[in-house]
């Protein structure tokens, strides 16, 4: 059984310096095998972002926490065939696009793989995952949403997909492309500044801006 906190609990990578450090960590546990102590480092880590990011996109906290619970499975179903060719917070962003796109497609979730799983084997964390979500959604719902927030919700979910990856998560414009599913770099490049352009109007709309 593995332990969700104590000692091995993950100190969430504030910076570029620390998710180095972290990654390197979990490329170094990877390779002696400690797959699980990835799987539910990397979810302290990386999990609440991670939520904060699907519950932008879903605008609903019960959909949210059913989402991150599918990708929770999808990362602890996949991790021992990652080759590690992007970093693992790209990854998991990967993953969180993909159960996206599953459920813009059914807009129901379904379990069928997870009936087919032994429960023993994923039990655990599946309930760090409701955990996570439940301690993360409080501090989301209680932050004020900003113009730029409440006009970002306006947009169409690949384009508010977009915007939070390059702006609130800093991803690099090949992470973008990567978790986005391989969209040319110059591509995304344009539609973010027509993207900003759209913004920059909305906002003078809004009087935010001065005319």
């Amino acid at each position: 059984m593995c332990s969700f906190g104590g000692e091995g609990m993950s100190k969430v990578p504030g910076n570029s310096a620390d998710r180095i450090e972290f990654e390197a960590e979990m490329q170094s546990l990877f390779r002696a095998g400690e797959l699980r102590q990835v799987v539910t480092r990397t979810l302290q880590a990386y999990g609440p972002e991670v939520f904060g990011f699907l519950f932008a996109i879903v605008g609903s906290e019960h959909d949210a926490a059913d989402i991150f619970g599918e990708f929770s499975f999808d990362l602890w179903a996949g991790i021992a065939a990652f080759e590690w060719r992007c970093s693992l917070r790209t990854w998991v962003y990967t993953l969180a696009r993909h159960q996206l796109g599953r459920f813009d497609r059914t807009q129901k979730r379904e379990r069928r793989h997870l009936r087919q799983t032994p429960f023993s084997d994923i039990a655990e964390i599946l309930q760090f995952a409701a955990q996570l979500s439940s301690e993360t959604l409080p501090h989301l719902k209680s932050n004020a949403k900003s113009a730029f927030v409440r006009m970002r919700e306006e947009l169409d979910p690949e384009d508010q997909m977009l915007l939070i990856l390059r702006v609130d998560r800093n991803l690099s414009w090949t992470d973008v492309a990567s978790v986005m599913g391989g969209v040319n770099t110059a591509a995304l490049r344009k539609r973010f500044e027509r993207l900003k352009e759209r913004l920059h109007e909305m906002a003078r709309a809004e009087k935010l801006l001065p005319e």
